[in-house]
């Protein structure tokens, strides 16, 4: 799935739709991919870049696009698209500072639970070449209305 694909299914548009492409989802999991981090996109351009930096915090929105894009691919097709809201994030652990890395991103989330209203995921970031955690956590999810 490439970036166009991704930007048709969530809200997200531009430089804000910060995932690349979608490497594996089934009914509990969707994994996927992303340079927009990278220095040589221009980090500073990164629409989450603040005071000097991208923050690590801002992995909680490459796991949140990765969610919505897990909950797009997996809804029934028979029913109007619904969208969601992240209504909290819980026992994150940010690994690192900041994100100043060069290599390409993995996030992945895993879909613990969910009903026609709510939806709990696990989440992680990491570096897949080095096999290094950046961000793990978990977070809820509240469907909108159909």
């Amino acid at each position: 799935m490439t970036h166009a694909q991704i930007e048709a299914l969530i809200p997200h548009a531009g430089r804000m739709c910060l995932l690349d492409t979608v490497l594996h989802f089934d009914a509990e999991h969707c994994h996927a991919q992303s340079h927009s981090h990278r220095h040589s996109h221009g980090a500073a351009d990164h629409p989450l870049f603040a005071h000097g930096r991208l923050g690590m915090s801002v992995a909680i929105e490459y796991a949140a696009q990765c969610m919505a894009i897990h909950g797009a691919l997996t809804a029934n097709q028979d029913q109007p698209k619904r969208g969601g809201r992240l209504l909290s994030v819980r026992s994150v652990t940010l690994h690192r500072p900041q994100l100043d890395l060069q290599e390409p991103l993995l996030v992945k989330v895993h879909k613990i639970m969910g009903d026609e209203h709510t939806q709990i995921y696990d989440f992680q970031l990491l570096l897949p070449h080095k096999a290094q955690l950046l961000c793990d956590g978990r977070a809820s999810v509240m469907l909108t209305p159909q």
